[in-house]
């Protein structure tokens, strides 16, 4: 039997022990692209999390492109930082994030929000619709807003 043989009856015999020894929680393709929120911290885990920040993010483009921009709009601040700090719902390969904003400075002013938006983002990021943006209807939950603190620092000293 020549050595080509020989390795090849070897693997072909040990491939099945070998597969069996692989962790049943293995992400497959379809998995990967389209999870059920997991209950571990396993690579399943990480991929829903990512495509989750992903679509905080996309969802917050969204709302700022819809209201005008940086200049004009500011979303409340969960939807800045990691995506597991907002709320949101996972339905059917959807990610749906509902949120408020207003005009720059409206949450640290501790002004009222004026906008609320429902924005769902596809798990591979590639849809992204706008289920509502308008004014804030009813029992929407809006932030406490409670105004920082001025400034009360000592002036800068006279340049030459």
């Amino acid at each position: 039997m020549s050595l080509a043989l020989l390795i090849a009856a070897q693997l072909s015999c040990a491939a099945p022990a070998l597969m069996a020894q692989a962790p049943a929680t293995n992400p497959t393709v379809v998995d990967v692209l389209n999870p059920p929120a997991p209950p571990d911290d396993g690579p399943r885990n990480q991929a829903f999390f990512l495509a989750l920040n992903r679509a905080k993010n996309l969802a917050r483009a969204a709302a700022e492109q819809t209201n005008g921009g940086l200049n004009r709009y500011i979303a409340e601040s969960k939807m800045y930082g990691g995506g597991s700090n907002t709320d949101y719902t996972y339905t059917n390969g959807f990610f749906t994030f509902q949120f408020v904003g207003g005009a720059p400075g409206w949450q640290p002013q501790g002004l009222p929000p004026t906008v609320e938006s429902v924005i769902s983002v596809s798990f591979d990021g590639k849809t992204v619709r706008t289920d509502y943006n308008g004014p804030i209807r009813s029992g929407t939950p809006t932030p406490a807003v409670t105004p920082q603190p001025t400034c009360t620092c000592p002036p800068a000293p006279n340049q030459p």
